[in-house]
Parts: C-alpha cells; structure tokens; sequence
C-alpha cells in the first residue's frame, strides 16, 4: 500500500507501508512539495534529547560541606523524565562514582578536567564506554620535570607530596575521601608559591 501524497500533512514523517521502505516526508515550502524518503522502515522517530552539563564542587555540592541533599531529589526526577545529567568536574573517577552511588544513579561523566569521558554508552549504545583525552600523570610529571625551569619547579609543590594534614586542609575533604581525591591518573594538581610576576 502507497502513500497518499494528497493525504500527507506537509513536512510532517509518516511511515511507508508496503516494500520495507522507508519514513517519507511531504515538505511543502513557497507552494512547492516533494517527498523525501529517509531512515529504516522499522524506526522509530525520536525526540531530540536534553543533556546538561555541570560542575560539581560549588555547584551541585555545597562549596563547605560537599552535600547535595536539598538538591538530589530534583535532580532525580529530571533524569527520570529522560533529561541527561553529566557532571564534568575536577573530580577523580574514583569521586564522581561516589557521587553516582549516593545519587543512586548511573551517569555519564566527564573527570579530571576534561581529561576522560566515562559512561558515554549510556547515552547510545553506539558510543563507546569510555574516551581518554589525557596523558599519564606520570608522562604530564615527566614532562613537567624536563620542560619547566628549576626555578619554577621549586616554587611548585605537589599536593600528593605533601602530609595529609595539609592535604586535607587543602581539599577541605574529610581523612575518608581524600583517598579518592588523590586516585588521579591524569592530572596532578600543585600549589603555587610564587608571584604573579
């Protein structure tokens, strides 16, 4: 059975019937119409999909207690009705799966300063689950080590090298989630002792 072009509403997709072909489309514009055919017979046509991309620390967790109780409940019921929401953080993998279990959902992510995307697969299945857009810390630290001047090297300090009382201060996390805070793989953050000049 063919379509009734006369029938068709303009620019609006029907599905063909007969001969497994494809969605057609009446598109009508300055008095002129022509179908245009597109697609598998067997799809579906989908909305488009809301994504929102967001920060963590300072965003959805509270800057001082990194907390997100007054929000989760909100943020819940947007992916529930189908809004994808993708931290993209400082974070370590290891933090933002944290905050994935307390959320109690499984997101898409973005960690380390854009260095690797994760879960992109359940965005679409054709995606792949993970992309790494980063160097090895230990290559980056290399780098650094060969590339930056002595004299600036000095007034650097890694924070993984410092003692954990200071590391906690500096993060402002509790003894518990420093570890996590620490699991970096490609990124390896320092403190600056120097000037701005």
């Amino acid at each position: 059975m063919a379509i009734d072009k006369a029938k068709m509403k303009c620019n609006s997709p029907r599905r063909q019937i007969s001969g497994g072909k494809k969605f057609v489309v009446k598109a009508c514009k300055n008095g002129k119409e022509k179908i245009i055919r597109f697609g598998d017979a067997n799809m579906t046509i989908k909305k488009n999909k809301i994504v929102i991309f967001t920060d963590l620390d300072g965003s959805i967790l509270h800057r001082d207690t990194f907390k997100f109780d007054q929000i989760k409940d909100y943020i819940k019921k947007l992916i529930n009705s189908g809004i994808h929401i993708i931290p993209n953080s400082s974070k370590t993998e290891s933090e933002i799966i944290e905050f994935n279990q307390d959320l109690g959902e499984n997101l898409a992510y973005i960690s380390e300063n854009g260095s690797v995307i994760n879960n992109l697969n359940l965005l679409n299945s054709n995606f792949p689950n993970k992309i790494i857009l980063s160097r090895e810390k230990e290559e980056l630290v290399e780098i650094f080590k060969n590339k930056v001047s002595e004299n600036l090297q000095s007034k650097c300090k890694f924070i993984s090298n410092l003692n954990k009382k200071d590391q906690i201060n500096i993060f402002g996390l509790s003894e518990t989630k420093l570890k996590n805070a620490l699991n970096r793989k490609y990124t390896e953050p320092f403190l600056f002792e120097g000037s701005k000049n």
